[in-house]
C-alpha cells in the first residue's frame, strides 16, 4: 500500500520572525502592516499559547509527545490554506520560538529573522512586563509557563527570578540558533540596532530584515520611529541591571556568557 505523502509547508509563503519577546517584534510588526500591506502579518496565531503550554507539559511527562507538534502544523496548514495563494505571510509568535526543532523540519525554503536582546536588559523588561494586558496577573499562576533548561532542571526551585529569566533567555535563543544552518534565509538581529538612535545601523537593520521576509523587497529608504515604542516596560519588580547584587549578576554572566560572547555582547560591566 502507497504511503501517503506528508504535507509541506512553502517557506517561500509562510516566514517567521521569532525570539525571546522583548526584542523589538511588537515595532516591527506594526511597521509592517503600515508600510507593507501586500503581507499577511500573523501574530501569534490559536493555538500557538496552548500549544506551548502542550509542549512544556510533554518536557514533563504530563502529556503525550507530539501534541503540540500536530497542533502547530495543523494552525500552519491552516493559515496557509486561509490566505490568497500569492500571499507570503510573516508570522510573529514568541510561543513558537521555544519549540521550533518540534516543527521546523516540516519546512521547506525556511525563513527566519531572529530578534535578540542583550540578556541583563531583557531580563529587566520580561520581568516587570510579564505578559500582555490581563495575562500579567494570571500568567504566575498557570502552569507550564517557565522554560527550564536541562541544565538548571536539578537547581531549578533554588533559583532566583533573575537567574531562572536567564536560563529562559539562553534556551530560547539556543533553539532558534540550530536553525541557522538548514534556512534557506536566516538573520540574527539586535534589539540594540533595530532601535538605534544611529540613523546608518537602524536602517541597515531594518533593510536586512525586509529582504527577509518580504519577497519582492529591493531596497529602500524605509525606516522607524525609535521614540514612539510600543509595549513599553517600567521597572516595578526587577530594577536596572546596575543596580542587582553582584553575585546575581555573576550567575547571569555564567548562564548566558557564552551565547553573549557568540551574539557580540559584553560580558563585563
Amino acid at each position: 500500500m502507497k504511503q501517503r505523502e506528508k504535507r509541506r509547508i512553502d517557506g517561500h509563503r509562510l516566514r517567521f520572525v521569532l525570539s525571546t519577546g522583548r526584542t523589538g517584534t511588537t515595532q516591527f510588526r506594526e511597521f509592517l502592516k503600515r508600510t507593507h500591506t501586500h503581507l499577511g502579518i500573523a501574530f501569534e496565531p490559536e493555538p500557538s499559547r496552548l500549544a506551548y503550554l502542550l509542549w512544556n507539559a510533554e518536557r514533563s511527562g504530563l502529556m503525550f509527545k507530539y501534541t503540540a507538534r500536530k497542533m502547530i502544523l495543523n494552525s500552519k496548514f491552516g493559515l496557509l490554506n486561509a490566505a490568497a495563494p500569492d500571499t507570503t505571510i510573516v508570522e510573529f509568535d514568541s510561543y513558537l520560538s521555544p519549540l521550533v526543532c518540534e516543527f521546523l523540519d516540516q519546512v521547506d525554503n525556511l525563513h527566519i529573522v531572529h530578534m535578540i536582546r542583550h540578556p541583563y536588559t531583557w531580563i529587566q523588561s520580561m520581568g516587570n512586563f510579564k505578559a500582555a494586558s490581563w495575562r500579567r496577573y494570571a500568567v504566575d499562576f498557570v502552569p507550564f509557563t517557565d522554560i527550564v533548561h536541562p541544565d538548571s532542571r536539578q537547581q531549578w526551585r533554588g533559583l532566583s527570578k533573575y537567574e531562572k529569566l536567564a536560563w529562559s533567555w539562553r534556551y530560547v535563543n539556543e533553539q532558534i540558533l540550530l536553525q541557522e544552518f538548514v534556512c534557506k534565509r536566516y538573520m540574527l538581529v539586535k534589539f540594540e540596532d533595530f532601535t538605534s538612535p544611529d540613523n546608518e545601523i537602524r536602517k541597515t537593520a531594518i533593510d536586512d530584515m525586509l529582504g527577509i521576509v518580504d519577497p519582492d523587497y529591493t531596497g529602500s529608504t524605509f525606516d522607524i520611529d525609535v521614540n514612539d515604542r510600543l509595549n513599553k516596560s517600567f521597572v516595578k519588580n526587577i530594577p536596572q541591571w546596575k543596580q542587582w547584587p553582584e553575585n546575581i549578576l555573576e550567575s547571569v554572566r555564567d548562564i548566558c556568557g557564552p551565547l553573549m560572547n557568540k551574539f557580540g555582547y559584553e560580558t563585563h560591566d
